[in-house]
């Protein structure tokens, strides 16, 4: 949402101040760059909330997202690949590594991944919308 950016920026300020230690504060001034279509900028400051905890999930998915909005397709796939290390229990990364493959056009692997991500994704209608998507280039 365009008109929220200006906030961000003043709550990511705010959190990097107060709490500069905390993963989280660098992780919403990634999602400012982020917003900003200022991938490369972003990935600095979700490495850097990475570094802080290396468990936080949302800046390793993030971080991924910005060479997947780059068409950078294998490290994504490697960022996500190292996001499923550290969000265990969500099937968002194995998702995305799936839709990262179905835009490599790997539709037999996309589909793989698709179908592992229904295993705790079952309802979320991002999945079925990538199972449609690998049925139609598989033409079905």
């Amino acid at each position: 949402l365009p008109h929220l950016r200006s906030r961000l920026f003043l709550l990511a300020h705010e959190m990097v101040e107060s709490e500069p230690d905390d993963a989280i504060s660098w992780y919403a001034v990634g999602l400012w760059y982020f917003t900003g279509r200022r991938w490369e900028e972003s990935r600095r400051y979700f490495g850097k909330s990475v570094l802080i905890d290396s468990r936080f999930g949302p800046a390793w998915i993030a971080f991924a997202h910005s060479y997947a909005f780059e068409g950078e397709h294998d490290q994504a796939i490697t960022a996500y690949a190292t996001a499923l290390k550290h969000f265990q229990g969500s099937h968002l990364p194995v998702l995305f590594i799936g839709m990262q493959h179905l835009g490599l056009k790997n539709i037999g692997l996309s589909e793989e991944y698709c179908e592992a991500a229904k295993v705790g994704g079952e309802s979320d209608a991002s999945v079925w919308n990538e199972l449609g998507v690998i049925a139609y280039h598989k033409q079905k």
